[in-house]
C-alpha cells in the first residue's frame, strides 16, 4: 500500500485553522509539516459566477448541461442497512442517477448521498465556473479533475483512504455544515498514538490534507455542497522536498524522514500512478 505523507511526518494533534486567507509562501510552508488545515475563503474571493443557495438551485441549474451519467455516482455509506440492497440495485441497473431524478431519489431514499466527477473539459469549465481554486495554491501541480458532493442531513461517507499517490485534496463548502474525522495517515509505526482530528466545515471553509489521512464525513445540515480538487506533488520536485525537509529536520522534530525512508518515498512516488478517483 502507498504510505504517502505517513512516511514523513508524526501525527498531528489537531486540523489548524487559518483566521487570514494564506499567502502562496504560507501554504508551502504548511505542507511541508504534512497536517490537514482550513481557512474560510469568502465567495467574494472565489471568482466563482455561480452561486447555489440549495441542493434544488444546483440540480435545477445542471439539467440540460451534464451530458455524462457514467459520471454521477451515488455513495450509499449512510444508508440504513435494510435500504442497501434495493437501492443500489435500483440506482445500478434500473434507474441511474441523473440530474433529472435526484430529488425524486433524495425522496426515496433520504442518506443517498451524490458525487459527481468533472473528467471532461465541458464539465470541468462548469465546475471551475462554480469554484476556482484559491491563488495560494501551486497552478503547475493542480489536476483538471474537479468533484462535487451533495446530499442532505445524515449523509456523508464511512471512514476510508484516498490512494492518489503523492497526492493531496481540497475541498470547499458552498452550502451547508459538515462535521469531517481525520485519522494518523499510513505508516506511522505501531507504537504511534492514533489521533482523531475533528473538525467542522462550515460555507467558505475552505479543507486541505494529503493523502494518507483516514477521514469520513457526516452532513449536519438540511442540505450541503461541496466542491473537491486534486494536488499532485508526484514528480520532480519531490527531490526538492527532500532538501528542503532535511533543512526542516533542524528546527522541526516533527519531521522523522531518514535518507533511507526518502528513497522508498521516492520510490513509491515513481512507480504509482496518479488515480483521479
Amino acid at each position: 500500500a502507498n504510505q504517502g505523507w505517513g512516511l514523513l511526518f508524526s501525527p498531528p494533534s489537531m486540523v489548524r485553522r487559518y483566521e487570514e486567507l494564506l499567502t502562496e509562501e504560507a501554504f508551502d510552508r504548511h505542507v511541508f509539516t504534512g497536517e490537514p488545515f482550513i481557512v474560510n475563503i469568502p465567495p467574494s474571493a472565489t471568482h466563482g459566477e455561480m452561486r447555489f443557495l440549495s441542493l434544488d438551485e444546483w440540480t435545477n441549474f445542471f439539467q440540460g448541461k451534464w451530458k455524462y451519467p457514467n459520471d454521477i455516482r451515488p455513495r450509499y455509506d449512510r444508508l440504513p442497512i435494510h435500504q442497501l440492497p434495493f437501492c443500489y440495485f435500483w440506482t445500478q441497473f434500473f434507474e441511474r442517477v441523473t440530474f433529472e431524478n435526484i430529488n425524486d431519489m433524495a425522496r426515496r431514499w433520504p442518506k443517498l448521498y451524490i458525487s459527481i466527477v468533472a473528467n471532461e473539459g465541458d464539465t470541468q469549465e462548469l465546475l471551475n465556473n462554480v469554484f476556482t481554486a484559491p491563488y495560494f495554491l501551486p497552478r503547475h501541480r493542480m489536476t483538471s479533475v474537479r468533484w462535487m458532493y451533495g446530499g442532505r442531513k445524515g449523509t456523508g461517507v464511512r471512514e476510508h483512504v484516498d490512494h492518489l499517490a503523492c497526492s493531496c485534496t481540497w475541498s470547499y463548502m458552498l452550502f451547508g455544515e459538515k462535521k469531517w474525522w481525520f485519522g494518523t495517515p499510513e505508516g506511522f509505526p505501531e507504537d504511534e498514538a492514533y489521533n482523531d482530528l475533528e473538525v467542522v466545515q462550515i460555507p467558505g471553509d475552505f479543507l486541505f490534507w494529503c493523502e494518507g489521512y483516514r477521514h469520513g464525513t457526516f452532513i449536519e445540515t438540511p442540505e450541503s455542497l461541496d466542491v473537491h480538487g486534486y494536488i499532485n506533488f508526484m514528480d520532480e520536485r519531490v527531490d526538492s522536498y527532500y532538501e528542503r525537509l532535511l533543512a526542516a529536520r533542524a528546527a522541526a522534530s516533527s519531521v522523522v524522514l531518514t535518507p533511507e525512508e526518502y528513497e522508498k518515498f521516492r520510490e513509491t512516488c515513481d512507480s504509482e500512478r496518479f488515480l483521479d478517483d
